[in-house]
């Protein structure tokens, strides 16, 4: 294997791939570096990895590339992705939706941007555009190409890719027999002309001067020849060609001829000529054609691959299988007898298999859609028609399984729905539930889980979104409901949003993150109801709720702790006090009576211990539950404690899940 350092193709773009010898698949990694983003484009596999990582640190850290662009979902092309991540790469990954469903599946965390949904545009901060065009089914239904209008460079992934059995010289650009090469390639991977034909009547309408593609070698001059080339190829598992007389084609020695063409654009003249020094075939070393040979045509027809097998191996073979078979069909011979040997066994094993597939297919997919249709039902609420609380939860659990993603979480209560249903009955109640529905679906993205949790309430999950626009999206769905028109009376929502973002800007660490969250939106939708509904509640609810089941004092100098404590302890209809030194809170335990204080335990003015001694001297306070909180837990304040009779001492962080079941012991609820 050949390393190679990066080398600029356009300006601001450079080739990070490494020259392979060895490998019929030859890696092709690019970087547009666009003002302060970086964009790589098809990092490669896993055995890439360190070569590409090292070529393009020489041109930016790994910490400063901001778009990773994925044509399709190969291994060959991204399963390098999870090893980037850890390098430190955090970037958004660029491609089609169809391409993310499988892409995820090695195990990247990084947020993805789906062209599809963006009009196939990209647009950079220092206003370069990079466009997508979807080539569906060459070779993936989700393949995109990419062109960077400003230095007119196509990227195509497996587009215009080719075989390189050897590495023919140091050069990255396409020579005079690249296109046999390329032909080759897409002989054995696109479906057919059907497919590439479309695509390529677009490209030839493009002003390209660059095709960078994923395999095989940068194409720079006959850019038109090459685009030409594919949308005349006709290839495929279901191709016929076109039936021609082999002694117009110069007999066994032009078959022959044609078979050594495309070798030469695979591996180079000399490489393939070097094979048949020993052999009684005569081969012109500057046309490469056959001269001379001492036997008959059909045996020389089977020298030939005898030879390439014999010094080369199947892998030699392999790339022009069906290259052979399609000259075999033209003009009506018997396949070299190499190829039977070969891959005769393998395909009546497949002839006997295909009925058995079949049956099984047809058994699978029936079997498929019937689960899919109970599957449907099931998860479905019969009115609406959203999802039910049960899949709801269900995906909640499957989302958090790895760790804390950015989200949000909204819930939506129908303010009037029951006097609606009183007044016009269920009928009419469970169209406006409908109605509803409807109208958050098209407000709200794609990627949105959306579900009927109970009664009047409607669950919105919104993974990937950013805390910052949630209330608007909330405020946006509510205005929408209250002024539609589609209901048989003006509806109001009450809406409560809650946001991962909430749970990591403190150092209480939830153990059950997906219940606080469920804690904390249910306690702000029924906020927003006691606001007197038609109302977003994206904060805490306000200090003093109706029928408190108890007062709290939480004592602490960090608000980040206080907000997110007093958020969950609202949200369980206590009443919470915030106070941030001691002496304050002395004083608000005098006037307040608490029924249980949280304290940390290094406060201004007077710490968690002085006041939990102040209450101890007080008959009326001494009993009342004191919990202290701090980063430092030794023996020494572990026996002050014991001493002060501290009903619990948490170490931060510490789980919420844990002080919650500690407060709710003591209270009794």
């Amino acid at each position: 294997m050949k390393s190679k350092k990066p080398i600029e193709i356009a300006e601001d773009i450079f080739w990070l791939g490494i020259k392979n010898g060895e490998e019929n698949l030859q890696c092709n990694p690019y970087l547009i570096k666009a003002g302060a983003e970086n964009i790589l484009i098809d990092p490669g596999s896993v055995l890439d990895f360190n070569e590409v990582s090292k070529n393009l640190q020489t041109l930016v850290p790994l910490s400063e590339i901001t778009h990773i662009i994925l044509s399709h979902q190969d291994p060959d092309l991204c399963s390098s992705l999870p090893m980037f991540e850890r390098a430190g790469v955090n970037a958004t990954f660029v491609t089609h939706w169809r391409t993310m469903v499988i892409i995820k599946y090695y195990g990247i965390i990084s947020k993805a941007y789906h062209v599809n949904e963006n009009n196939f545009l990209l647009q950079l901060n220092n206003g370069r555009e990079l466009k997508f065009l979807h080539a569906p089914y060459l070779h993936f239904p989700g393949a995109i190409l990419t062109f960077d209008e400003k230095t007119e460079t196509l990227f195509t992934g497996d587009l215009f890719g080719a075989f390189t059995i050897n590495s023919l010289n140091d050069d990255i650009y396409a020579d005079e027999q690249y296109i046999e090469s390329m032909k080759a390639f897409h002989e054995h991977y696109m479906p057919g002309n059907e497919h590439l034909r479309p695509i390529m009547e677009n490209l030839l309408n493009m002003p390209i001067k660059l095709i960078a593609p994923q395999h095989g070698s940068i194409i720079k001059d006959k850019i038109r020849d090459s685009i030409t080339a594919l949308r005349e190829l006709e290839c495929g598992s279901f191709l016929n060609p076109i039936k021609k007389k082999i002694a117009e084609s110069g007999g066994y020695t032009g078959i022959c001829n044609k078979v050594l063409k495309r070798y030469y654009s695979i591996a180079g003249k000399e490489t393939v000529i070097s094979c048949f020094k020993s052999i009684d075939i005569l081969i012109n070393q500057e046309t490469g054609s056959i001269e001379d040979f001492n036997c008959s045509g059909p045996e020389l027809w089977n020298t030939v691959f005898d030879v390439i097998y014999a010094t080369k191996g199947l892998s030699w073979i392999t790339p022009v299988e069906i290259f052979v078979k399609d000259l075999c069909t033209q003009y009506d011979i018997q396949p070299p007898e190499i190829f039977n040997s070969l891959f005769m066994d393998m395909e009546k094993q497949s002839e006997q298999l295909g009925e058995q597939y079949r049956e099984l297919k047809e058994r699978s997919e029936k079997m498929e859609a019937l689960i899919e249709k109970t599957q449907r039902e099931l998860a479905q609420d019969s009115e609406t028609k959203l999802y039910n609380s049960n899949f709801f939860n269900h995906t909640l659990k499957n989302e958090f399984e790895t760790g804390i993603p950015v989200s949000a979480l909204l819930f939506i209560h129908i303010d009037n729905l029951q006097n609606i249903n009183l007044k016009y009955g269920n009928k009419t109640g469970n169209q406006i539930l409908r109605n509803i529905a409807y109208l958050i679906k098209e407000s709200i993205p794609k990627i949105s889980l959306t579900a009927r949790m109970e009664g009047a309430i409607i669950g919105i999950y919104l993974p990937g979104y950013e805390e910052k626009p949630t209330a608007a999206l909330a405020e946006d769905i509510r205005l929408k409901v209250y002024e539609s028109k589609a209901n048989i009376e003006t509806v109001s929502i009450s809406i409560g949003t809650a946001h991962t973002a909430e749970l990591k800007r403190s150092d209480i660490l939830p153990e059950d993150p997906i219940s606080v969250l469920l804690n904390l939106v249910s306690g702000r939708v029924r906020q927003a109801q006691q606001n007197g509904g038609n109302y977003v509640c994206a904060t805490n609810p306000v200090e003093t709720q109706k029928d408190s089941l108890g007062k709290v004092i939480v004592v602490d100098d960090d608000q980040m702790n206080t907000d997110v404590l007093k958020t969950i302890l609202e949200s369980m209809l206590l009443e919470v006090k915030v106070l941030h030194d001691g002496q304050a809170a002395l004083e608000e335990i005098e006037l307040y009576s608490p029924d249980i204080i949280i304290s940390e335990i290094m406060l201004p003015k007077a710490d968690g211990f002085l006041i939990r001694e102040k209450m101890m001297a007080q008959s009326a306070h001494s009993n009342i539950p004191f919990i202290i909180t701090s980063h430092v837990k030794n023996e020494e304040t572990i026996e002050r404690a014991a001493a002060l009779k501290i009903t619990r001492y948490f170490k931060k962080p510490y789980f919420l899940s844990e002080m919650v079941g500690v407060v709710k012991n003591n209270l009794g609820i």
